[in-house]
């Protein structure tokens, strides 16, 4: 049921563009496989994939990372159930930083450009956060603390700054 819920989340958020579907194969590939780790970070086009962190404390939490280009930073760091955070980086010199504590909670960053930052903090249960950007040196955070909360923020241009918090 969970996976389905979240292949219906991720259907509805990820279908705008070709490096989204990537991800959106991958990520519903890991939650379907079960326990698989795969790491490809020595070229330009890496791909770190960590279903299970930690492992002990966490049930079927699944991280992706997928990056292409140059000089990206990312990081997922996951603590509970159920969890899911994506990474998709393009361009060169972005960073990416992902944050979750809690069950049933979804975060997904997607870079296009040059020199973006982007974060997601949640804390809870049932939160859903979702970053798009496009262009160059923009910034972009949500943190969310409670259940149920959705928070979605689409950049687009240079040079733009947002900071999206949600408290229940």
């Amino acid at each position: 049921m969970l996976t389905r819920y979240i292949a219906r989340q991720l259907n509805c958020q990820v279908n705008r563009s070709l490096t989204r579907g990537l991800v959106q194969g991958l990520a519903i590939s890991l939650m379907l496989a079960g326990q698989v780790a795969a790491a490809d970070l020595m070229d330009n086009q890496d791909l770190a994939v960590v279903p299970e962190l930690a492992g002990l404390g966490n049930s079927a939490t699944r991280a992706v990372i997928d990056q292409q280009g140059d000089e990206h930073q990312a990081s997922i760091s996951q603590s509970g159930e159920g969890l899911v955070g994506i990474i998709a980086q393009l361009g060169n010199s972005n960073e990416a930083f992902i944050t979750q504590e809690g069950i049933e909670m979804i975060a997904y960053i997607s870079q296009d450009g040059f020199s973006n930052l982007a974060s997601i903090t949640q804390h809870g249960a049932y939160n859903q956060a979702y970053i798009t950007q496009h262009g160059a040196d923009n910034s972009a955070h949500i943190e969310q603390s409670g259940e149920g909360l959705h928070g979605s923020i689409t950049q687009h241009g240079s040079g733009q700054n947002i900071e999206v918090t949600q408290y229940q």
